[in-house]
């Protein structure tokens, strides 16, 4: 198995104890990994501390199920962190070769928190912005290219933004005939950030990327496919059967090579990547601090509540 010494980004701020700043939060978390490592050689299910994210692991692959239903598994801090020690867990045991990522019910990821977004705002202005991006979510790209094992994104609902950031960083993506993905939340007046103008033009080509990006259009699962964005659509009945097919075929393969392919992947593709993320952070704080950004945002953080309230 490759070493860690071989992996190609090693950012220092995806150290969980950079990225928790709480003490408690920190032990929480690292209790956790120690549990689900000795559950996972019993081929137990886990469930996270805060029960928004769950890993289970059979036949040498690795399932993560992102939970927070009642949200479209949308990414706040504690889902961000949970992932990422996820990730970090899955890495770390000789047991497992493949990585799936799911998520619960009917969405993938709907990107990052809205309401966190706003309350981030309100208290630490623009550059909270940033922050949030650079300690919580661009760490989750960077584990996904590092991981030395293959990730497989099972793509189950929408993936937007930062949610589409984390299956694009995967090395493969299967889509259920349903989903959707939304590459921009210029919507809310931000731009595509989480690696999302780094790995979206690398993967479609610029001119589409752009089209994309400006108008925030909404992509079905035929169109991702004919795009590139994912390898394959399938019936949604059929999703977590072909995303085990392809995992099993994976944990077939001699595991050290594909270890160093995926360095040399990252090598000739992907090299670059964690200085663009920290350019895009830089850039959407300029975005954040927008008078039509915060009027653009506060309009659906009002009209999701309602919507809340009436159902």
């Amino acid at each position: 198995m490759a070493s860690p010494a071989m992996l190609v980004f090693v950012p220092s701020h995806t150290l969980p104890e950079q990225q928790v700043g709480q003490e408690m939060a920190v032990r929480r978390i690292l209790g956790w990994i120690v549990g689900f490592a000795q559950q996972a050689k019993a081929g137990n299910s886990v469930t996270s501390p805060e029960h928004i994210l769950s890993m289970s692991t059979e036949d040498q692959i690795c399932t993560i199920t992102l939970q927070r239903e009642a949200h479209l598994n949308a990414f706040d801090s504690a889902l961000a962190i949970e992932l990422l020690a996820a990730l970090r867990t899955a890495n770390d045991d000789p047991g497992i070769r493949v990585v799936v990522v799911t998520g619960a019910a009917s969405a993938f990821s709907a990107g990052q928190d809205i309401f966190e977004l706003e309350e981030g705002e309100a208290t630490g202005g623009a550059a909270a912005v940033a922050d949030q991006l650079r300690r919580r979510l661009c760490p989750l790209i960077t584990a996904i290219r590092n991981l030395e094992k293959p990730v497989i994104a099972q793509i189950n609902g929408v993936a937007a933004g930062a949610g589409l950031g984390v299956a694009l960083a995967c090395d493969f993506r299967i889509a259920a005939s349903t989903a959707s993905c939304v590459m921009s939340p210029i919507g809310i007046g931000l731009i595509p950030g989480v690696g999302l103008s780094f790995l979206v033009p690398r993967l479609i080509g610029v001119g589409p990327a752009t089209e994309l990006f400006m108008l925030g259009s909404r992509v079905g699962a035929e169109r991702a496919l004919q795009l590139g964005l994912v390898h394959r659509v399938v019936p949604d009945p059929d999703l977590r059967a072909s995303a085990l097919a392809l995992a099993a075929e994976l944990a077939a393969q001699p595991r050290e090579v594909l270890s160093l392919t995926k360095q040399a992947l990252n090598h000739s593709i992907y090299a670059g990547l964690e200085a663009h993320l920290d350019e895009e952070c830089r850039l959407q704080e300029i975005a954040a601090a927008t008078e039509e950004h915060r009027t653009r945002l506060h309009n659906l953080t009002s009209k999701s509540r309602h919507q809340q309230t009436r159902n």
